[in-house]
């Protein structure tokens, strides 16, 4: 484990935050007040150009040339692979410590089961429970997109993958499927990394630059 990665588990150690709660709404307030204080130190510091800000389209819509593409972090990799299955003319996907087998059973889930890896499988089957009606649901492509039976015609596909996230042989079998199906694909692997990392830079500044390199490089790439 790195010293990024160590920070965070002593910052979530270190009593600041509101205590846990099962309940929804206190979930959500509890994870806005972690990121506003990891990130407190980078709030308001943005230097770039507007334009880098608010992505603009004027009346007439993008031109041709424009690339329209998914990303997401954790389920939100989940909901961008799955959106790829369902609409055409996606030009990339970007999934960062993606669970793309809701039932899965993979190695790395029972080697990082430990509440030191970011995400204790509890966790995980909480979130499952409240967010999908039974375990019909868990196994739908939609949700579970390795499920799919074909992979053909997908989009160019950065993974981002972190070592020690229990979720880490879901990229690793994603990008196995797609690669045989022929889909463009490239992975970066952050050593010493736990689970879901990118929406807390004030912590993981070494993390968010290497992902940030490996996009730019991604995307130059299209």
């Amino acid at each position: 484990m790195n010293n990024e990665a160590r920070a965070y588990l002593e910052f979530l150690a270190s009593g600041i935050l509101s205590p846990r709660s099962s309940a929804v709404e206190k979930m959500r307030e509890r994870s806005e007040e972690l990121h506003l204080k990891i990130n407190q130190e980078l709030i308001g510091t943005f230097t770039g150009v507007e334009e880098e800000k608010i992505v603009k389209i004027d009346n007439a819509g993008a031109d041709k040339a424009t690339k329209i593409g998914v990303a997401g972090e954790s389920s939100g990799a989940m909901i961008a692979a799955s959106l790829c299955h369902t609409l055409n003319n996606i030009d990339f996907q970007i999934l960062v410590c993606g669970e793309f087998d809701l039932a899965g059973q993979g190695a790395s889930r029972k080697e990082f089961a430990k509440p030191m890896y970011g995400i204790k499988p509890e966790v995980t089957k909480w979130m499952h429970e409240t967010a999908f009606r039974d375990a019909d649901d868990l196994m739908d492509p939609r949700a579970s997109v390795l499920l799919n039976k074909s992979f053909d015609g997908l989009p160019p596909s950065l993974f981002v993958v972190c070592e020690l996230d229990p979720l880490r042989d879901d990229s690793y079998a994603y990008q196995e499927a797609l690669d045989k199906a022929g889909v463009k694909t490239k992975l970066t692997l952050l050593d010493g990394m736990i689970h879901a990392f990118f929406s807390s830079p004030g912590i993981y500044r070494n993390a968010s630059e290497q992902m940030i390199n490996a996009v730019q490089e991604f995307m130059a790439s299209l």
